[in-house]
């Protein structure tokens, strides 16, 4: 069964529909059926979808940014104990 390069990067790179759906303003249905054919995409919902995925791109790149900081920051510290409580230093 064919399927659409976008299901396929999807869950190449674990981004769900409901992700999906609440960065493009799309229904998680309209983007399955779009994705999977049954349902002809508009021009419109194209370029949405085009969007949204550099949306999701570019949060999840803020999120490692903000890791990489955080682990060169503690690189050292790693296995420190800490009280979960007192978290306002991280």
């Amino acid at each position: 069964m064919k399927t659409t390069i976008m299901r396929l990067l999807r869950q190449r790179h674990d981004i769900s529909l409901r992700e999906m759906a609440d960065a493009s303003q799309l229904s998680v249905q309209y983007i399955s059926m779009i994705e999977l054919g049954a349902y002809p995409a508009t021009k419109n919902a194209k370029a949405q979808i085009a969007e949204t995925f550099d949306s999701v791109v570019k949060k999840r790149l803020e999120v490692l940014q903000d890791l990489i900081v955080d682990c060169e920051r503690y690189r050292d510290n790693l296995l420190d104990l800490v009280d979960p409580n007192d978290l306002e230093g991280l």
